[in-house]
């Protein structure tokens, strides 16, 4: 029994001498690394890093989020005056009840697309203003234009019964063609005012509907002057327009602009009666 605690005593005694011999020892440093020497602690990295600058790569981190959000950037902030006189400028208000175009039916669309194409030249009797009574026989081809005036005329003073206008000129001149009683004689050259025999033709009426910035409804066919016609209507500064347009020109030929009220007639009225297309020749629109 004695040998037996003796063993153990010199077992126990062996390893503390072995333990106290290794010189094995662990310091922990101020940043929390453990070190065998303490004086590694003070030859370590100091806080600004290897090069003694500051670690900035959390700001670059916080940077990158900014620049992809807008945040803490121009993008992300309200315009100013100057933005917003620039979003103006751009287009209108939102919430303006301004129409910026034709709102036209893709039929209508088609209409006037072959009335613009397939029309070269018109021969047609002319109803409307500025004299609503009489039917005035109109040849046109391209830009050439004569007016045949009626016999017994508005014109009697004027001495001719038929005008000619350029229309890219701007130019009318007047001649007594045929002798009424107020057209003395044949010949004549007599300049006059384009505006007061140029009358608007169909393609006039196709140009300004393609262009009224308003709605355009279909309202049904209908038949005028032998010809069927689709029915439109729309609105220009509250007034109502309504056009007839033939089927198959394209062409309008029938307009009737505000409306009848309480039995009166308020309409102001354009016809285009008879209306042919692509028959005339020069010879048709300039005086020989």
């Amino acid at each position: 029994m004695k040998k037996v605690l003796f063993s153990i005593f010199i077992m126990v005694l062996v390893g503390c001498f072995l333990t106290a011999c290794s010189g094995e020892q662990n310091f922990v440093c101020p940043d929390g690394s453990t070190v065998d020497d303490i004086t590694q602690c003070q030859q370590g990295p100091d806080e600004t890093g290897s090069s003694g600058e500051m670690d900035n790569s959390e700001d670059d981190d916080a940077h990158d989020i900014s620049d992809a959000t807008g945040e803490g950037t121009d993008q992300g902030a309200d315009p100013g005056p100057d933005d917003a006189d620039d979003a103006d400028d751009a287009g209108l208000d939102e919430g303006s009840d301004q129409t910026t175009e034709t709102d036209l039916p893709e039929e209508i669309t088609v209409l006037f697309e072959k009335a613009r194409t397939n029309t070269h030249s018109m021969w047609y009797l002319y109803k409307g203003p500025p004299d609503q009574n009489e039917l005035v026989e109109v040849f046109l081809l391209d830009d050439d234009m004569r007016v045949k005036l009626p016999e017994g005329s508005r014109v009697e003073d004027l001495n001719f019964d038929t005008v000619y206008f350029d229309i890219n000129s701007e130019q009318a001149v007047g001649f007594c063609e045929k002798a009424f009683h107020w057209c003395d004689e044949e010949g004549g050259n007599i300049e006059t005012t384009p505006d007061e025999f140029l009358f608007k033709t169909p393609l006039d009426w196709v140009n300004e509907i393609t262009n009224a910035h308003t709605t355009v409804e279909i309202m049904g066919s209908e038949s005028v002057d032998k010809k069927t016609a689709v029915k439109i209507q729309y609105a220009v500064e509250g007034v109502t327009h309504t056009v007839w347009i033939d089927q198959f020109r394209g062409l309008p030929v029938l307009i009737h602009i505000g409306e009848d009220t309480k039995g009166v007639d308020n309409l102001i009225v354009y016809e285009y009666k008879d209306l042919t297309v692509n028959t005339l020749e020069y010879s048709d629109v300039h005086h020989s």
